[in-house]
């Protein structure tokens, strides 16, 4: 069927390939590859290490009224009915752990932060159902907050209950990894103010008794607790709550503490 030049202008298929005509030579007009946005990488994040705290010991009030203690660990709250789980590997952890609490100062481009990581001993079951397939491993939490932040920790009051919150505006949870590993996605990732980021809060509970050499300390998010199980005590979790002092702490000489927090302070002069 033949169609007149008039009628195929006045077609929709006429109309179709003039939109699409249009359309091509706008973008050809609005795209310029010469003057397209250039791809920057985030440049290498430095890392400095301030201070180390390798080793404490800690306590846990049982529910018998006895207080038990572990290196580098907070037992867990158990009966005496069932001390036998703190043979299996999910309660020989303890509540909490850590291998050690570093701060860093970290250093990018104009930009200089605070960095302060957790790493800690963790696992989970393979075949969770039946609570077999124990795989344990490091584990790496690891805060990031402003410079100024760390006046915080200065003016320690002796022989009173210090609790300090330290706002990150960055947070990186790394599961298990090697140290080299852990340090490399930090340098990678963390740092970044994205506006809908979520923020973490720091909480540094720390009492000194400088007259008997001993610091006892608890260090957790607030947000998610930041320790492998926040024991339901008297109707209460305890890490965050009033009660955390009375029941479970880590304790270590004063001057070792002093040193580990007296060295981060260093990054503000």
């Amino acid at each position: 069927m033949k169609v007149s030049i008039q009628n195929f202008f006045n077609s929709k298929r006429h109309k179709q390939i003039c939109y699409y005509i249009f359309i091509i030579a706008l973008l050809g007009a609005t795209f310029d590859p010469v003057n397209a946005r250039e791809r920057v990488n985030r440049s290498q994040l430095e890392l400095e290490e301030l201070s180390v705290l390798s080793s404490a010991t800690g306590w846990m009030l049982s529910p018998a009224g006895e207080w038990e203690s572990k290196k580098n660990r907070i037992p867990w709250h158990l009966d005496e009915k069932l001390s036998i789980l703190k043979k299996v590997p999910e309660y020989a952890l303890g509540t909490d752990n850590f291998k050690n609490y570093k701060f860093y100062q970290a250093k990018e481009a104009n930009k200089i932060f605070i960095v302060f990581v957790k790493t800690y001993k963790d696992g989970r079951y393979l075949y969770e159902n039946i609570s077999e397939g124990w795989i344990d491993g490091t584990y790496t939490q690891a805060y990031a907050f402003e410079l100024g932040e760390l006046k915080k920790l200065q003016n320690l009051v002796d022989e009173k209950l210090n609790k300090i919150e330290i706002n990150a505006f960055d947070y990186e949870y790394i599961t298990i990894s090697s140290k080299s590993k852990a340090i490399d996605v930090i340098k990678k990732n963390i740092g970044y103010q994205a506006p809908n980021k979520f923020t973490n809060t720091l909480v540094f509970e720390i009492y000194p008794e400088k007259s008997k050499n001993l610091t006892q300390f608890n260090i957790y998010n607030k947000s998610s607790n930041g320790v492998r199980n926040n024991p339901y005590i008297n109707g209460t979790f305890t890490f965050g709550s009033n009660e955390l002092f009375k029941r479970c702490y880590y304790e270590v000489s004063y001057d070792k503490f002093s040193l580990f927090i007296e060295d981060a302070l260093k990054a503000l002069k």
